[in-house]
């Protein structure tokens, strides 16, 4: 199963949301329907489950996904269209516990991502609320409710 999202260009960009060993990216043509790009923008153990995409104000991917090897909630902020810059920024956002099952993703109106996701340890939702548009700031919100 695939959610689709819309580039801005309006080409699709769809993301595996089954068991993957990695979290792959996967821009389609419109046109053409056959794959432009695949990267794989994090291969670091078995990661890539659970994920929920949305596109940036640039049209850029963001991407919360769980991280089985770790047992953590990861957000991935892709820096160009296909992530092929291999400098994107990827944050452990959330690591006390089983974290990161379910992931919900938007982004609020400054475009800092908000998550909702299972906290498999405790048998929670909660909640991040990013305070910068990578998740890079080490004291990102994080409610259970």
């Amino acid at each position: 199963m695939h959610r689709l999202s819309l580039h801005s260009f309006a080409l699709p960009l769809s993301l595996p949301l089954s068991f993957s060993l990695s979290l792959l990216l996967f821009p389609m043509s419109l046109t053409a329907l056959a794959v432009d790009s695949i990267q794989t923008v994090d291969s670091n153990g078995d990661v890539g489950a659970y994920t929920s995409l949305v596109l940036d104000g640039h049209g850029y991917p963001v991407v919360s996904y769980h991280d089985r090897f770790n047992d953590d909630l990861k957000v991935l902020h892709c820096n160009d269209a296909n992530c092929a810059g291999n400098n994107e920024s990827i944050q452990s956002v959330d690591t006390a516990g089983n974290l990161g099952d379910y992931t919900s993703l938007v982004l609020d109106s400054h475009g800092y991502p908000v998550v909702s996701y299972r906290d498999n340890t405790n048998g929670a939702l909660k909640v991040l609320h990013c305070n910068d548009a990578n998740c890079a700031g080490n004291n990102e919100s994080i409610r259970s409710v």
